[in-house]
């Protein structure tokens, strides 16, 4: 895919374009912004205009060398992944010695680090010394959602190119165009997914309202009921890890909604329009400081489950500090 084929992002684009063609191609960037946003469809991109041969510093898309990086097997364009959960040494040290070598079939070698929040702190210090001292012809692409999460010392280390939530009109034209227009969905999910195309796809498939609609439920009713009903609550949200920061990105958006009924004239901008009488009954129920306090104890939860805690003993805390149960 050229860049000219990404939906959104042309400021972030131009930036791209315009180092390749002055021939001043930093040796690593850092592309910060939510899930979901296209931060690494550009980096596919950005990989496939700097070794496109047929339309240089654009990529065109259809030659050898892109059609090689979008199926990922372009030996000289190295993705990474998390493994568990986590970027490792070992993977670290692996890529390393693959940078060892010059570009193979391209004019440089791109190394993309998706979810780099996720290194750990050895693998973190380990990559620093390739920032540090960067290999020739290669360039570096690291790709979070969680800025704070990352050791400061590559962040220094990087030019940082920040990627803003995709405007609602362009998420609804493509969520329609692959699903169809749902009635009383549509709406719902494109406040929901807070400008990330990735995130309103995800919603569009199985039940996602009434799931949504019962962790509100749990959660709400938390505070009536004993500490073994929290507990369990937790360890359900800890096993399925992989989606445990997903709800709690759900969970904000209720705390969000509450806070946002304590003052008149401000409920257009309620994302869960429609729980919005359950919403003002909740509300109702505490301050604006009790709000904030508890929307603060999910955000927190979730950085900590970007730094790899242990996510059955960051949920368990997080739920009981919501309910102000004791252990």
């Amino acid at each position: 895919m050229s860049f000219n084929a990404v939906k959104g992002h042309e400021r972030q684009i131009d930036v791209l374009r315009q180092s390749m063609k002055s021939g001043r191609v930093a040796h690593a960037y850092l592309f910060a912004g939510l899930e979901g946003i296209g931060k690494r469809l550009v980096a596919q991109s950005f990989a496939q205009a700097i070794n496109c041969r047929k339309k240089p510093d654009e990529g065109c898309g259809q030659c050898p060398s892109c059609l090689k990086i979008a199926q990922q097997i372009h030996p000289d364009c190295l993705c990474l992944e998390p493994e568990d959960g986590s970027i490792k040494i070992d993977q670290i040290r692996e890529l390393q010695s693959r940078m060892a070598y010059y570009p193979f079939e391209g004019k440089r070698k791109v190394i993309i680090v998706n979810d780099a929040e996720k290194m750990t702190p050895q693998a973190g210090n380990c990559l620093l010394k390739s920032l540090e001292e960067p290999p020739p012809d290669t360039v570096f692409v690291l790709i979070t959602q969680e800025l704070r999460a990352l050791l400061s010392t590559i962040v220094s280390r990087c030019q940082i190119i920040r990627f803003l939530p995709l405007p609602p009109h362009l998420i609804q034209h493509t969520i329609e165009e692959r699903f169809g227009r749902r009635e009383g969905m549509t709406d719902v999910l494109i406040s929901l997914s807070g400008g990330s195309l990735g995130r309103a796809c995800m919603m569009m498939e199985g039940d996602f309202l009434l799931e949504r609609a019962k962790l509100f439920d749990r959660v709400t009713r938390l505070s009536d009921e004993s500490i073994s009903a929290t507990l369990s609550l937790a360890g359900e949200l800890a096993s399925m890890k992989d989606e445990a920061e997903k709800k709690l990105e759900l969970l904000k958006t209720w705390y969000h909604d509450l806070m946002v009924c304590k003052r008149r004239g401000l409920q257009e901008r309620v994302v869960n329009a429609d729980l919005i009488e359950k919403i003002e009954e909740e509300s109702s129920r505490f301050t604006l400081k009790d709000l904030l306090a508890k929307w603060r104890v999910v955000r927190d939860a979730q950085y900590l489950l970007r730094r790899n805690v242990n996510t059955q003993v960051a949920m368990e805390q997080m739920l009981i500090a919501l309910t102000g149960q004791r252990g």
